[in-house]
């Protein structure tokens, strides 16, 4: 329990450094033609942070390195969010080949830790993408609710341990196959979990905390952080008819 404690005190501290400040600089990460890598660089200095976005989609794999020796950090935050996938002032300088949930552009978020709040820091990252994306199924072959992007909406049962509560939460599916390869998009008090299913099971989220589940009949049940998040997915959502 300590330690479920520990980790949700921990994710939060990424959130709120992620969130501290507005990036005062960013740059696309664009790989030259036939490249699946690159070499990018900046200096950082105080409570400045520096984006470095790259663009993919789910199912590929993003690796991202940093070189010895600088006193900054980097976080990854999920598509259009302050919500850290990877924290590197927990986790190290190197993510190595972390399986995406979902399409859209990832922020590479480098910042300096307060007690370095003075300091200049040069940093280069290797940032590479690589493997084979999860195409969406077309609306020939699964049409999408209105004009939202999800095959499938649905109130699913889920638990929140920082709001108890919670019982429930809308989820939004979009399939990209007919086998159970899909990515689940739930929508929490303050944040959506992404996860992405292949062939039924559970595969990759967009959560910094270690993702465990488990399957009883046509019931799969998602946790992070030991019982931190919760959520009961049947498979007739993520599968269609």
């Amino acid at each position: 329990m300590k330690k479920t404690l520990v980790h949700i005190c921990l994710a939060l501290a990424a959130t709120s450094l992620s969130a501290q400040a507005a990036p005062n600089g960013k740059e696309q990460v664009l790989f030259a033609a036939g490249k699946t890598s690159k070499s990018v660089s900046t200096t950082i200095q105080g409570q400045n942070v520096y984006d470095f976005l790259v663009t993919a989609r789910a199912g590929q794999l993003l690796s991202v390195t940093q070189k010895a020796g600088s006193k900054a950090y980097f976080n990854v935050n999920s598509p259009g969010t302050e919500l850290a996938l990877f924290n590197g002032s927990i986790s190290g300088n190197q993510l190595k080949n972390r399986q995406l949930p979902d399409d859209g552009t990832y922020a590479v978020r480098v910042y300096l830790m307060g007690g370095a709040a003075e300091v200049k820091a040069p940093v280069t990252l290797d940032i590479a993408v690589t493997g084979k994306p999860l195409a969406a199924l077309s609306d020939k072959m699964d049409a999408k609710v209105g004009k939202t992007p999800y095959h499938a909406t649905a109130s699913v049962p889920c638990k929140y341990s920082l709001d108890p509560k919670l019982t429930s939460c809308q989820a939004g599916v979009i399939r990209r196959g007919k086998d159970g390869t899909a990515t689940v998009a739930l929508k929490m008090k303050g944040f959506t979990r992404s996860i992405l299913f292949v062939k039924g099971k559970p595969v990759a989220s967009d959560s910094a905390e270690e993702m465990k589940s488990s399957k009883k009949g046509d019931l799969t049940t998602v946790t992070f952080g030991g019982t931190s998040e919760v959520y009961e997915i049947r498979d007739a959502f993520v599968m269609g008819e």
